[in-house]
């Protein structure tokens, strides 16, 4: 596991023929899966990040051609609307 946890933390998954600089799940299944023979489900690997003291994080798109002034406009007027349910 020591392992695992050092390979995560220092490279990169496009460094082992991935074809993506991110960790995710699936890949991580597959990069134990190839290296140390064992087959984790889905569910599990986020498990055994956590016992790493790693846990998943996602990205948040970011769109540099957006308006920012609009942006703040919306939520305004977002605020201003009553919910209804």
């Amino acid at each position: 596991m020591k392992e695992i946890k050092e390979v995560l933390l220092n490279n990169r998954p496009d460094e082992f023929g991935y074809n993506t600089s991110t960790w995710n799940g699936p890949i991580l299944i597959d990069y134990i899966k190839k290296n140390y023979k064992i087959d984790f489900k889905k569910a599990q690997i986020y498990n055994v990040l956590k016992s790493l003291g790693l846990s998943f994080q996602k990205g948040r798109p970011s769109y540099p051609e957006a308006d920012s002034g609009k942006k703040e406009a919306f939520r305004e007027a977002l605020k201003k609307t009553k919910a209804t349910a």
